[in-house]
């Protein structure tokens, strides 16, 4: 199924450790850490990729290998204001070494959980 062919992409990521190393924002979207360029995590959305094309879901060109932004959302619908202020909270904080724990499709206009991956 489709549900399987994610979860077997995403499995490899779990308990992996990532060093998130800079705040970012997509402003009016979202503010962000950012993680370190690490292969596991690119290996991981290249399989994600291929299965999402595999079932014949529409895929953003915002989420193709290449160009999507490896991140770790903090909050929603953030403005410039709050981008600086994550900035200036984390800036003695980094670098920040995280397990990942889980992997979830979320709806970038709610927020809602729409998948847990894993």
């Amino acid at each position: 199924t489709q549900e399987d062919a994610l979860t077997d992409a995403v499995r490899p990521a779990l308990g992996k450790t990532l060093r998130l190393s800079a705040v970012g924002g997509f402003p009016g979207v979202a503010t962000f850490l950012l993680p370190a360029h690490h292969q596991a995590l690119a290996a991981t959305h290249h399989r994600v990729h291929d299965a999402l094309i595999r079932a014949g879901a529409p895929v953003w060109d915002y989420y193709t290998p290449g160009s999507w932004v490896p991140h770790c959302t903090m909050s929603f619908w953030a403005d410039d204001t709050e981008i600086s202020h994550l900035a200036a909270v984390a800036a003695g904080q980094f670098p920040i070494d995280v397990i990942v724990a889980s992997v979830k499709a979320v709806d970038s206009q709610t927020g809602e959980v729409l998948r847990h991956l894993n």
